[in-house]
């Protein structure tokens, strides 16, 4: 009876370590593990960078503007506005990963740079990267992204001449169902509508591929 005793303690302090090991993870498909330094936020509907940021909620790996080799799990809209209340400040994401819940979107208003870093979903696809604006500015280098239902989205943008600016070097698309989606109005008239122009630069070794199936889709994908 004293070992089973033993026995019975020892299980349920396992299961109190459980519990309180996997705090904030909840409603993850595939988090990050929080004790090892990893981060997961839930941005709901839409929570910007720097609210995450200034919030102090999060245990965040940050020189500068800078989010050094992580493990970032995201779950709904993170906006990536700027930093420390600067908008014009330059987010990088140097090393690391971000482990996209199914759904989940990176909206890029403002200017985000992601170096040596690996984007991917798990259990069903993410929705992409979302450069809405004419100040949206995107550079990815030496990273990997996959599983997006459009990896990169550049919609439709009515600001004349103005369109955003998107660099890519030595990076691979992988398993996306869409690579880089540009929305493509017709050309301007007299009299009509001006088309933006957007600043697109893939350099180096860019690769579109996929060396296995595809995630399902998290929502109903058309050919638009």
């Amino acid at each position: 009876m004293k070992y089973l005793h033993k026995i019975l303690l020892g299980f349920v302090g396992a299961m109190l370590f459980l519990s309180f090991s996997s705090f904030g993870q909840a409603g993850f498909d595939c988090p990050c593990d929080e004790s090892a330094g990893g981060v997961n936020i839930d941005a709901g509907a839409g929570t910007t960078w720097n609210d995450i940021v200034n919030s102090g909620t999060y245990n965040l790996n940050i020189t500068g503007f800078t989010l050094n080799n992580t493990c970032l799990a995201i779950k709904g809209r993170i906006i990536f506005d700027g930093m420390l209340n600067l908008a014009s400040a330059n987010t990088t994401i140097d090393g690391g990963e971000i482990r996209m819940q199914p759904g989940a979107v990176i909206e890029v208003p403002r200017r985000l740079f992601l170096n040596n870093t690996h984007i991917y979903g798990c259990v069903e696809m993410w929705e992409g990267i979302d450069m809405p604006s004419k100040n949206s500015t995107l550079g990815i280098e030496n990273s990997l992204i996959e599983d997006a239902e459009k990896a990169i989205d550049i919609p439709e943008i009515t600001t004349a001449f103005d369109g955003v600016d998107l660099n890519i070097h030595n990076s691979t698309f992988n398993k996306n169902y869409v690579g880089i989606r540009v929305f493509a109005p017709i050309p301007s008239i007299p009299g009509g509508p001006l088309t933006p122009v957007h600043n697109i630069t893939l350099t180096g070794d860019v690769y579109f591929t996929s060396d296995s199936p595809i995630l399902p889709p998290y929502t109903f994908i058309t050919n638009n």
